[in-house]
């Protein structure tokens, strides 16, 4: 399964100046694939490009290989909350979810 995150980028702004108002074109916004892999206790990012997908799956075509750990759990942390080099606890899935 993979994410997707926005390239951070500055968005359009109005600005006026000497009573005329300028106008700024909002940037456009490049989408970019993304999954996270668990190397060395980190969080590593891989841009990835995906083929076919479904409501559960997506195909991966380029981006990862054999052997690679991908973090697929929680959804919210992925999505929201996991950064590039960020230490991480590798945990099986089925105790990912337990009350402490």
């Amino acid at each position: 399964k993979t994410v997707q995150k926005e390239a951070k980028r500055a968005d359009g702004f109005e600005a006026e100046e000497d009573g005329e108002e300028e106008k700024t074109k909002k940037s456009d916004v490049k989408m970019q694939e993304v999954v996270f892999l668990y190397v060395d206790g980190k969080a590593k990012i891989s841009y990835v490009k995906t083929g076919i997908q479904d409501n559960s799956y997506i195909e991966i075509i380029s981006g990862i290989k054999k052997g690679d750990q991908v973090i697929s759990a929680p959804y919210s942390a992925i999505s929201k909350k996991l950064n590039d080099g960020m230490k991480i606890e590798k945990k099986d899935k089925d105790k990912l979810f337990q009350k402490k």
